[in-house]
């Protein structure tokens, strides 16, 4: 190669285009290697979460039914007709191991709800703004909605229990009405696993990212 110092003008231009375009070239492919192993990545992973996602929704549906069928069976060995519970657990001989089986319902306020949460504010507001601000501030807090937008499915129960010390009848007729807007949206059946840990204390094995 030509020493530099003997090139003319239009050589070093030539050799610093050069030099761009390989330092160009290289970045493209350092680009391409990373957008390519990334996409790989993604892609093997989505296929691994989706390949255990469907273990875990299969291992689910057959540890309810196993677990439902030992239950009868357990009824049935005391000579009486199996019950539908909400939650049930079945636990191994040396008392190590259990799972437990909880259908939990979800609950949701329509659309009415939210007239009867502001006439309920409104009787508060002018019963004890200005003379009980502790009470009113408790109370208004529990009318508040949660991150999620919604209203605490255990709203109509946290109220009652401020009923009898209100003692008005406009309250109560609003509690009322709010009650009527509560209803059953779905339901869920969970399963759990424990285990005992040296100290003899159930241990809940972990099936969430969160936990583990």
């Amino acid at each position: 190669m030509k020493d530099v110092n003997e090139m003319t003008a239009d050589e070093l231009m030539q050799l610093a285009q050069e030099k761009q375009q390989k330092e160009k070239s290289a970045a493209k492919a350092a680009k391409n290697k990373y957008t390519n192993e990334r996409d790989a990545f993604i892609a093997l992973t989505l296929a691994q979460f989706s390949e255990v996602s469907a273990i875990l929704s299969q291992l689910k549906k057959e540890t309810i039914h196993r677990a439902s069928e030992f239950r009868d069976r357990a009824w049935e060995l005391q000579n009486q007709e199996p019950k539908d519970q909400k939650q049930f657990s079945i636990v191994t001989e040396d008392q190590q191991f259990k799972l437990v089986v909880e259908n939990q319902e979800r609950n949701a306020f329509n659309e009415h709800a939210q007239i009867a949460i502001e006439r309920i504010k409104e009787i508060l507001y002018n019963k004890f703004a200005s003379r009980n601000k502790a009470m009113y501030n408790i109370i208004n807090d529990i009318l508040m909605k949660n991150k999620s937008g919604d209203y605490d499915p255990k709203l109509v129960a946290k109220l009652r229990k401020h009923e009898e010390a209100l003692n008005d009848p406009e309250f109560s007729a609003a509690l009322d009405e709010l009650s009527k807007s509560y209803y059953v949206a779905g339901s869920a059946t969970y399963v759990r696993a424990y285990k005992r840990d040296e100290s003899n204390k159930w241990i809940e094995i972990p099936m969430q990212f969160s936990s583990l």
